[in-house]
């Protein structure tokens, strides 16, 4: 090896560096970067080197994914819609597969009734490329070499060293089964780098260097189940390959996810007679067993438990295997300036679906904390909210990781591993979780099903100007700022329309009242928050301009919801808050950033400045 001249190190600073670039680094790095703020990514990979399990969005991903303006183009590339889940057992009487009546897979209220799978390197580069538009800056191949954290007033609080590999120009290679893999190659030339930032997201993985580097246990169990994977094309009698399919044959699970185009992913529980050899840290020994041979054996295992159907592999794309840990970190930050994230905080089965999902879901919690801390918006103890809501959702993953992998290795019947999934659809989908009481989530009444710290519900709008028809999340876009979502009720009703002028009154006199700090210098509007009127009339009966100028931003901001629209699915959004008759007294709901509802008010004009103070005293 060599390096450059020591003379020569180079010296930079961010605002936020993210170590790793996998599903939860990219999505911290996209957001932050849509944020406008300044953020450097170092990856271990070179260019265009996929890596990693991660396939599949659930519903509340795919929610997330929209609001960054993703999911349109992930789903072109033409990703498998998992829409329906059936599930096979093995008769004990004469051996035969058992075929269970089908289901829906997501049985929750949902935007996004189904899940949506497509190649890791869909997924990542999806998030790669918004991240590259909101001119994020990536250093790869890179690793980092040591981190100084320091207690001190210095701006640049963080520092760390990197080794950077120069890189020939991006090859193919033929791995060990057989398969190609593209990705840069280092020319054996390295150099030096110390990069100064004010926080620093470690997302690099379950063995996160950044974790073990700041002692950062992990806390749980390492299980002895090995499970293999193989993304294949093949030739099969067997009906549901294009279900989400479980299989529980007698010598073992086996879970069909259905791919883009004719690609299957299937997951393969390991025999105890293969004696996978682990390593002392729980990891599969691969220098242990020819890679080759592994792969027939995985496939081997596939066709006898899709037997008595024949099943022919004519490809193999990808395959690995692997021992799996049910593990959360001790804490998810240091000194609260350095953060963890994904598999580098919580490890699990990918039985569930639910690694990348959960790895995302962490950074769009915390990105949007990280950029208001930057900026100046909040006190850095806003931070703290991030492991107060992560770590305790984190536990409760690994608790439903070991209720499905019990009902699995048990070989229980196939149908109660539907049922389990179904039971826990809320929590599986991401849709239910729920953030408690803090800082950030008020501890306001709720409204009809809508509970303080879940998730905005979705539900069919129209736009009062021009019957534009749209969804209630469409409202929510990830640009860091607060939503006040104004259910009016009905504006025709006397009581109704006293309550929102006055409302109106007062939120105008709130915000002015606090002058540079809530309003931009040159549009005069709020800068940490957006407004929107929701009313409760027929769209043929109510005009924009009948709302209150002071929450009416433009006719952009005024809309109705008055029955079912045609082609947008979900219930009335009044119904959901508890509110569909129509005299119903109005409400104010605070949504964060990242879509949670913060508190939920009546239309009293004292609420309009308690509204403010909540978002300004952060």
């Amino acid at each position: 090896m060599s390096f450059t001249d020591s003379t020569h190190l180079k010296h930079s600073k961010t605002d936020v560096l993210v170590v790793g670039a996998g599903p939860s680094g990219l999505m911290a790095a996209q957001a932050l970067g849509r944020l406008g703020i300044d953020v450097t990514v170092i990856e271990r990979r070179g260019i265009g080197e996929a890596y990693g399990n991660a396939d599949g969005l659930v519903p509340r991903s795919m929610e997330i994914w929209q609001t960054y303006g993703m999911l349109d183009p992930f789903d072109a590339k033409g990703g498998a819609r998992m829409v329906g889940l059936v599930t096979y057992e093995t008769s004990p009487s004469d051996g035969r597969l058992v075929r269970s009546r089908p289901k829906s897979n997501v049985v929750v209220s949902s935007r996004y009734p189904y899940e949506l799978t497509g190649a890791t390197e869909f997924i990542e580069g999806t998030l790669r490329k918004n991240a590259d538009d909101a001119d994020v800056k990536f250093v790869q191949p890179a690793w980092p070499i040591a981190i100084d954290v320091r207690e001190t007033d210095d701006e640049f609080p963080v520092k760390v060293s990197l080794l950077i590999f120069c890189v020939a120009k991006a090859s193919k290679a033929t791995l060990t089964n057989g398969t190609s893999k593209y990705g840069c190659y280092c020319t054996g030339e390295q150099s030096l780098e110390i990069i100064s930032a004010k926080y620093v997201i470690g997302a690099d993985g379950a063995y996160s260097w950044i974790r073990r580097t700041l002692n950062i246990n992990m806390e749980g169990e390492q299980t002895e189940d090995v499970w293999g994977v193989v993304d294949v094309h093949l030739k099969t009698d067997f009906p549901d390959i294009r279900f989400k399919c479980v299989i529980q044959a007698a010598s073992g699970p086996l879970i069909i996810i259905p791919r883009e185009e004719d690609k299957i992913r299937i997951y393969i529980a390991m025999s105890t007679s293969d004696k996978i050899p682990l390593r002392d840290d729980g990891r599969v020994d691969k220098t242990a067993f020819d890679p080759k041979e592994m792969l027939q054996k995985i496939l081997q295992h596939a066709r006898e438990r899709f037997s008595p159907f024949n099943v022919e592999f004519t490809e193999v794309f990808w395959s690995t295997i692997f021992a799996t840990a049910q593990k959360v970190a001790s804490t998810f930050s240091y000194r609260t300036k350095v953060f963890i994230t994904g598999d580098a905080c919580h490890t699990h089965s990918p039985k569930a679906g639910q690694g990348a999902n959960a790895s995302m879901g962490d950074a769009h919690n915390l990105a949007w904390k990280v950029a208001y801390a930057v900026r100046g918006w909040a006190s850095p103890s806003l931070l703290n909210t991030y492991e107060e809501e992560r770590r305790p959702y984190a536990q409760a993953l690994i608790s439903f990781d070991k209720e499905i992998s019990k009902t699995l290795e048990e070989n229980r019947p196939a149908e109660e591993y539907q049922k389990m999934l179904h039971k826990q659809n809320m929590f599986g989908s991401g849709i239910g979780i729920n953030y408690a009481s803090s800082v950030l989530t008020a501890t306001t009444k709720s409204y009809g099903i809508v509970v303080p710290g879940e998730r905005f519900p979705f539900a069919p709008i129209i736009r009062i100007a021009d019957w534009r028809p749209y969804d209630a999340h469409d409202l929510l876009p990830s640009d860091g700022k607060f939503k006040l979502i104004i259910l009016s009720g009905d504006v025709f009703d006397p009581k109704a329309k006293v309550a929102l002028n006055d409302f109106a009154a007062a939120y105008h006199n709130a915000v002015h009242a606090r002058g540079s700090e809530a309003l931009d210098e040159f549009w005069g509007l709020p800068v940490r928050l957006s407004v929107y009127v929701v009313a409760h009339n027929a769209k043929e009966d109510i005009l924009w301009t009948e709302i209150p100028t002071a929450l009416a931003e433009s006719w952009t901001s005024c809309f109705t919801t008055h029955g079912p629209i045609p082609g947008v699915p979900g219930g009335n959004l009044y119904e959901k808050f508890g509110m569909a008759d129509s005299s119903s007294p109005g409400a104010a709901v605070l949504v964060r950033p990242d879509g949670h509802v913060s508190m939920i008010t009546g239309l009293e004009s004292e609420n309009a400045d308690k509204i403010l103070s909540f978002i300004y005293n952060l």
